[in-house]
């Protein structure tokens, strides 16, 4: 009986026995494929190389250009960072409308808790002047006075607001100031940078011309492939080219008989000596700019703040004589 029992279960596992044979040789023929294909594509490898080589080969140009471009973006960010990696001012160039003066300035635009609706088309020297005369005539105008004083803006508390007005006009004239040398600063080093470059330049081409045949001196004198752009690479490339000049008597005797002496290359390096300092000199009135606009715009803002309140309670104040609010800068229609 016992054997009858094994025989039977033996029978009925024959089908699962054969199901997983069938599922086995499925998945033995699927990696049998898998190798095949892995052989293809090994045995393809050599052409695929061939083609990435000539790839490379045929696209020196364009990786040339692709390193100025990147050389670019490197001069870029190192200018950046050197006006300060972590602020958050953006520096624009805005034109001044006052009557009085047409002079472009450096304007650095901050987030600011609060911003008046009047200054929206009115430029900071305009806005100034309007405080001005609300503050003074809210002092010199008895009726105003009067009124005014009865809502709590007694000439001890409007003289606070002329002080406030006295402060920020005197931090956005140290503003200018600061802007103004700013730009000069940077205008002097553009100038000088462009002097270098050109005579660069002009020594460059004529150095290429009598060392194109030697190998050597073209790698010394920093004379492959095209002048970097980025300033800090163009900079080391002037450097090294006048240097190994004034360094090698082989190479001032061959560029002699093109009348380029060893003077003029120390005169040449003696000048981007110069044009390093000036761009100390431009980067620091840079920062001491955007300080002096961070200072005058948080200024301003305070005075902002105060000056919102003093309108607001004016129109209150003078709700039963709206023409008064006329003498303080605030158009009442008729």
């Amino acid at each position: 009986m016992k054997r009858k029992t094994i025989a039977e279960s033996l029978k009925n596992s024959i089908p699962d026995q054969l199901t997983n044979r069938e599922n086995l040789e499925s998945k033995v023929h699927n990696i049998k494929t898998t190798i095949k294909n892995a052989k293809t594509k090994i045995e393809n490898c050599p052409t695929v190389i061939d083609d990435v080589q000539s790839t490379i080969d045929n696209g020196q140009d364009g990786i040339e250009h692709i390193k100025t471009r990147i050389e670019n973006m490197e001069s870029a960010l190192t200018d950046a960072e050197s006006m300060g990696e972590n602020t958050k001012n953006t520096i624009d160039i805005i034109k001044d409308t006052n009557n009085q003066s047409n002079t472009n300035q450096f304007n650095v635009e901050l987030k600011k808790p609060y911003k008046m609706e009047k200054r929206k088309n009115h430029s900071e020297i305009q806005t100034l002047e309007s405080y001005r005369v609300a503050l003074s005539n809210a002092e010199a105008q008895s009726d105003i006075a009067t009124t005014m004083a009865t809502y709590g803006y007694t000439p001890e508390v409007i003289g606070e607001g002329k002080k406030l007005l006295a402060d920020t006009m005197n931090v956005y004239n140290f503003n200018k100031q600061e802007n103004n040398e700013a730009r000069a600063s940077r205008a002097e080093f553009d100038a000088k940078s462009s002097a270098i470059n050109n005579t660069y330049s002009k020594h460059r081409k004529l150095a290429r011309v009598i060392f194109r045949n030697d190998e050597l001196s073209l790698q010394k004198l920093a004379l492959k492939g095209r002048t970097p752009c980025a300033y800090i690479n163009w900079l080391t490339t002037t450097k090294t080219f006048y240097s190994e000049i004034i360094a090698d008597e082989n190479v001032q005797s061959k560029l002699a008989r093109f009348k380029f002496t060893k003077e003029e290359a120390e005169s040449s390096l003696a000048s981007i000596a110069d044009l390093e300092a000036c761009r100390l000199t431009y980067l620091r009135e840079i920062g001491e700019s955007q300080e002096a606009t961070r200072v005058k715009d948080n200024t301003f803002a305070e005075l902002d703040h105060w000056m919102q309140d003093f309108y607001t309670v004016a129109k209150i104040a003078m709700e039963e004589k709206p023409q008064l609010l006329e003498a303080i800068g605030i158009l009442v229609r008729s």
